[in-house]
């Protein structure tokens, strides 16, 4: 698989865990 196709398919991925953890991190700080 070329360098440019994993980037394509990995970026997506990347953004998806990343905004799962930004949104773990942050609900209990919004909580109290």
């Amino acid at each position: 698989m070329p360098a440019l196709e994993r980037e394509w398919y990995i970026r997506p991925v990347i953004n998806y865990a990343f905004s799962i953890y930004v949104g773990f991190i942050w609900s209990p700080l919004d909580d109290s």
